[in-house]
Parts: structure tokens; C-alpha cells; sequence
């Protein structure tokens, strides 16, 4: 039995509620009712997958959580956190995080300040990073040497190993953990504009600049009303003749330009001519962002292929 199992069913029994597992089926027994689920792991979940399902985790995220529910599904985690919804039982438990210490808290908050942000990017996007010197790693993310080498050092202190190691530890979890903080730490900072009008970045690319398209823009099986590229910095030239405009204050942005940061090791990213694909972490924290439901949908498969990436 999976360890986030045996976590989440000691967490229940503290609310009262059994669960037990046999097989692929799931029993949870609450004030004498009882009902019955096929059940998966958080990682064996699958949204488009139409046969009832109970999710167990150790720690589902909020978004994936939504998922859940609006799917119909029910999800337990290692914390204590439920929803379980049928006649007879109903169960709705939210907000149960671990404990958390002020030291913990403070460095939490720093390892996802923007530039540490950039390094950690680099270092989930290519882990050949994690055994090369650090000026490479610097480069690369876009940062002077002292921020990379103190973003490995809390890295380290938080449990994700590096530096000297192959790989990163709990790799998932920090990967979750970048996207979540992504909007309102290094997402906005950056941000070079937004903008309303027409969604096309041609004026860009027609001017030599390297444009890299992320969010909706970079997945074709979504026809987007929004535009998120990154460039090296605003060209106004470029604004008017896209013949973009100030939003109002009552309007949400149709075009957000930001900045390009990284320089990829192996030049897949390079200063190419012509609008590109940003790296898929970037395109999963910008789908992740949206309000868009489709978006996000696509986001948690994209988080399937990143999961993937990490554990080779």
C-alpha cells in the first residue's frame, strides 16, 4: 500500500471517518453508512477518465482539488483534507496543511523570490544544470553567481537536495510549489506590459525580435482569445503597429508581454528569429494562472509530461 494511503487513512480516523482499501476499492464508513469507489493515486488520476474515482494523495493541490470536484470525483489527502459526497455521508474537509515553522516559512519564501525563482526554473527545466559549475547554472537562469549559489544552498536546507546530486529530491512537490507562487512572485516580475487588442504577435516577429509563446498561445488544441509571449524587453514600435492599447481599468488583459530570462544550456531557446514555444514549465504556470477552465485542464496534463521529465 502506497505510504500516502496509510498517511491519509490515519489522518480520517482522527474525523471519525474509516477507510479502508482492498484491492482497487476504497470503503469509507462514516457514522454507520458506507460507501464504495474504485480508488487511484494522486499521480494515476486521469480528469477525462469517466468511471467514479477517489484521488488519494499526500498533499492534492488546490487546483487539482477543483478538478476533482467538478468531475465528480472525491479526493482524500495525507493532511486530513476530503470531499466525499454521496447519500447518506457527506464529507467536506478543507484548510488542514502541515505543521509549519517561522524559520521554514522565511526560507519557503525566499527559495520563490523572483530571481531564486529564475534559478529554480532552470534547474526543474534542465537538470543537467544540478552538476554543472555554478557560473553555468548563473548564465543560464539569468542571475549573478551569489544568487544561484545561495538558491542550491536553500534548496538543500529544504529538503530538495543539489547541490553535488544527480537530481532534485521531491521533485513534484517543488515543482507544484514554483507554479503556485509563479503569479504573484516572478510572473509580475516579469511582467514588461499589458495590453487589449489583436492577439497576434506578428508585428513582433516581423521585426526581428524573439518572440516565445506561452499559455494558450503555445497550445494549438485551444483557439485562445489571449496572448502571453516573452521578449527581451517592450518595443514600442512593435505595440503600435500590433496596434495594441492601455487596458481600462474595468478590463482584464487579452495580451501580457513579459520579459525572457533564461539562456538554455543546450541553445534549444536561443535568440531565434521568428515566435517560438517558451520552455513547457512556462506554458504550464501560465495555463495554471488563467481563469480559463480549459486552460487548466491542459495544465494538469502538461503536469503529467513535467512529472515525467523529472524522474529520468
Amino acid at each position: 500500500m502506497e505510504s500516502e494511503a496509510v498517511e491519509a487513512i490515519a489522518a480520517l480516523a482522527h474525523h471519525d471517518i474509516r477507510l479502508t482499501l482492498q484491492g482497487g476499492v476504497a470503503r469509507v464508513e462514516v457514522d454507520g453508512e458506507a460507501v464504495e469507489r474504485r480508488w487511484v493515486t494522486e499521480t494515476g488520476y486521469r480528469p477525462t477518465d469517466r468511471i467514479p474515482t477517489l484521488v488519494i494523495g499526500s498533499r492534492i493541490p488546490p487546483r487539482l482539488v477543483a478538478s476533482i470536484r467538478r468531475n465528480g470525483d472525491w479526493y482524500v489527502d495525507a493532511l486530513g483534507n476530503a470531499f466525499i459526497s454521496s447519500p447518506g455521508i457527506r464529507v467536506d474537509i478543507r484548510g488542514q496543511r502541515p505543521p509549519e515553522t517561522p524559520m521554514r516559512s522565511a526560507r519557503a519564501k525566499n527559495l520563490f523570490s523572483p530571481r531564486r525563482a529564475q534559478v529554480v526554473f532552470c534547474l526543474l527545466t534542465w537538470p543537467e544544470l544540478l552538476t554543472a559549475p555554478v557560473r553555468t547554472v548563473a548564465r543560464a537562469a539569468g542571475v549573478s553567481p551569489a544568487i544561484a549559489n545561495q538558491t542550491s544552498q536553500a534548496l538543500r536546507e529544504e529538503g530538495y537536495g543539489y547541490p553535488g546530486g544527480a537530481r532534485l529530491e521531491r521533485y513534484d512537490e517543488l515543482l507544484e510549489r514554483w507554479a503556485e507562487a509563479f503569479p504573484l512572485g516572478l510572473g509580475r516580475d516579469l511582467t514588461l506590459g499589458q495590453f487589449a487588442g489583436d492577439t497576434d504577435p506578428r508585428a513582433w516577429v516581423d521585426s526581428g525580435i524573439p518572440v516565445y509563446l506561452s499559455g494558450e498561445s503555445a497550445v494549438p488544441s485551444i483557439r485562445g482569445t489571449t496572448l502571453t509571449m516573452y521578449v527581451p524587453k517592450i518595443s514600442v514600435p512593435a505595440v503600435i503597429s500590433s496596434r495594441w492599447r492601455p487596458l481600462r481599468a474595468d478590463e482584464e488583459p487579452a495580451i501580457i508581454v513579459r520579459r525572457t530570462f533564461w539562456e538554455a544550456p543546450d541553445q534549444t531557446y536561443g535568440a531565434e528569429r521568428g515566435a517560438k514555444t517558451a520552455p513547457d514549465l512556462l506554458i504550464y504556470a501560465d495555463l495554471l494562472s488563467s481563469r480559463d477552465p480549459r486552460q487548466r485542464e491542459v495544465a494538469l496534463t502538461m503536469r503529467e509530461s513535467l512529472r515525467e521529465h523529472g524522474a529520468r
